[in-house]
């Protein structure tokens, strides 16, 4: 697997119209290497999952070494799989994307792994900002 480029969607509301403007922006780095999240040729060696939790029926966050984490895509949504857990079958020590399948815990319900993909949250210019505070002298005389 190659390079991927990283973009972010901006979502901006216009006030008064109730309509909504999508627009896709490319952002600075086209140099996310899957290799780096130990995402080799769609799979991820099971002993570097430290934890998976599942956002909703489709899309999983997946906790390895280095405080990286991979979004875990299921091929189509999955329903219980939050709420239930799931159990998953190792072969070869990994997990392959369009391979291998999630098991629902209660309903036996099979649910395939779609991709899996670097995962970084980008962080508003305003977080990075101090935040100052300013409080209006006392009138106690």
């Amino acid at each position: 697997m190659g390079k991927m480029l990283v973009k972010t969607i901006m979502f901006v509301s216009l006030l008064g119209s109730g309509s909504m403007v999508v627009a896709e922006k490319p952002t600075f780095d086209d140099a996310i290497d899957p290799a780096e999240w130990g995402i080799r040729n769609g799979c991820i060696h099971t002993n570097r999952i430290k934890s998976i939790k599942f956002e909703d029926d489709r899309f999983a966050l997946v906790t390895i070494p280095g405080d990286k984490v991979i979004m875990l895509t299921l091929k189509r949504r999955c329903p219980g799989i939050r709420y239930n857990g799931f159990s998953y079958t190792v072969r070869n020590g990994t997990l392959c994307e369009g391979f291998d399948h999630l098991t629902v815990l209660r309903t036996g319900l099979s649910c395939q792994i779609k991709s899996f993909t670097p995962y970084l949250l980008l962080e508003s210019p305003d977080d990075n900002q101090e935040k100052v505070t300013t409080s209006e002298p006392s009138k106690d005389n």
